[in-house]
């Protein structure tokens, strides 16, 4: 049945966005989604490759907007399968393109949980390579303005984060970070931190992301009741920010820097103990400062580093939290008695 499916891939190119052979294709995504619990693991290559063609530049929206839902059901069937190493990276393209000509949130967003999850997979490999105008598409969505939950807030971070899981220094060949794919992630984290109020952490109520969730309903479900708040965008780009850090190399650190301070700053207003991932951040900024001979730097830093030492010192907090504040501590106070500062009162 499969090879008479063929043809009918192959004529989209030809068929005009109005035209009644449209319905065709389309009532086929609905044949294969209804078909997804039951397809066998050798009809899997044939069923993507026909996908793969359904999602082409070249097809009708009306057909590359059905593809989506049989995919994401096989992609939940047959997560592990080898079929997709052959395919994520056309798909993750494909839907880019897809992602750029739709304008209502919902299939905005499942485009994006689809690219997240396939640049997941794809990271084990760390191949695929962003292009500067897919950043540009990517920073041109963020900026829109969004009510709400923010969904496609959350999904974008969850995309970017997938792609600077790509530098990670444990892959194997590794890719640095891109001069755009930095320069989208430092604009976002910005906006993160500028559109911050408020002292409150917000957690996903389910403890996962928003972008693994199958249908934007659940994805709103999982931000919680306070979904909408800043302070949620502020905890997931914090997280990017750590990714960030974590991968750039020391010669592109330079635009990293002037958020130090501001990180800082931003701990001192919150007031109360500093969450993990803020200890996280000032960690890798001092081994940042340290790896680009720039340790001396941080001895101005010192008073501010010891009240944020003193407020995680609660009795409620983690040792672990101790632990990484005397590790990044350390370095500094050495930086001190080589240049005596002056005292502080802290």
């Amino acid at each position: 049945m499969l090879g008479l499916f063929g043809p009918i891939a192959a004529m989209l190119a030809h068929l005009r966005p109005e035209a009644f052979a449209v319905l065709l294709p389309v009532r086929l995504c609905s044949v294969l989604r209804a078909w997804a619990a039951d397809i066998p693991g050798d009809a899997l290559v044939p069923v993507l490759q026909l996908l793969q063609g359904f999602l082409q530049a070249e097809s009708p929206k009306a057909v590359r907007l059905a593809a989506l839902s049989p995919l994401r059901a096989l992609l939940d069937r047959f997560s592990d399968h080898e079929a997709w190493s052959q395919v994520q990276g056309s798909l993750i393209d494909s839907c880019l393109a897809l992602l750029s000509v739709v304008k209502m949130p919902e299939v905005q967003w499942r485009c994006l949980n689809l690219i997240h999850l396939f640049l997941v997979e794809e990271a084990e490999s760390g191949r695929y390579q962003v292009t500067a105008r897919t950043m540009d598409q990517l920073l041109s969505l963020w900026r829109r303005p969004e009510d709400g939950e923010m969904l496609i807030r959350h999904a974008l971070l969850d995309v970017l984060r997938a792609l600077v899981l790509m530098s990670c220094r444990s892959r194997s060949p590794r890719l640095a970070l891109s001069p755009p794919l930095l320069s989208c992630c430092l604009t976002v984290i910005s906006d993160c931190y500028a559109a911050h109020r408020g002292g409150g952490q917000a957690q996903p109520a389910g403890g996962g992301s928003p972008a693994l969730q199958a249908n934007a309903e659940a994805a709103a479900g999982a931000l919680g009741d306070q979904g909408s708040a800043t302070g949620s965008l502020f905890d997931s780009g914090s997280v990017l920010f750590l990714g960030v850090l974590r991968t750039v190399d020391v010669e592109q650190a330079a635009p990293l820097m002037p958020f130090f301070p501001k990180l800082l700053a931003q701990q001192a207003a919150l007031g109360g103990p500093p969450p993990e991932w803020t200890m996280d951040i000032l960690l890798e900024y001092c081994a940042l400062h340290c790896s680009g001979g720039a340790a001396a730097h941080l001895a101005q830093f010192y008073p501010a580093l010891l009240q944020i030492c003193l407020a995680a010192e609660s009795p409620s907090h983690r040792v672990s939290i101790r632990l990484k504040l005397s590790t990044f501590l350390t370095p500094v106070m050495v930086i001190l008695q080589k240049s005596s500062p002056p005292p502080c009162r802290y």
